[in-house]
């Protein structure tokens, strides 16, 4: 039991400690939005509520999710999102739970 607790409490610490640099990232407002790339690999982890997976379609609530995407064309984008419900249509390959992601993620356009 006390080895719960402590789990429990470090793992509070570390979303603690991760906020506030979470929110230090300014984002600017060309990368917002969804750009229309041919192909893209995007390397997503973080931590997720409600996740749910219907074919290539993934929906979730991001409480705080780390991102790192690149095109054919090699240009990139980073970012993170908080407490925003995310859609993503493409393949996930990774592991998904009730309250994390980790895993890449391939787009292709039609």
């Amino acid at each position: 039991m006390k080895r719960k607790i402590i789990v429990v409490t470090l793992c509070v610490l570390m979303i603690a400690a991760m906020l506030p640099v979470a929110t230090a990232v300014n984002t600017d407002s060309e990368t917002d939005g969804c750009h229309k790339k041919l192909f893209t690999k995007t390397i997503i982890k973080g931590f997720i509520l409600g996740p749910e997976k219907q074919g290539r379609t993934l929906t979730f609530f991001a409480v705080l999710v780390y991102y790192s995407s690149s095109s054919l064309l090699g240009e990139t984008e980073t970012g993170v999102l908080m407490m925003k419900r995310v859609l993503i249509n493409g393949y996930f390959i990774g592991s998904i739970g009730k309250f994390y992601i980790s895993g890449v993620i391939y787009s292709i356009l039609p």
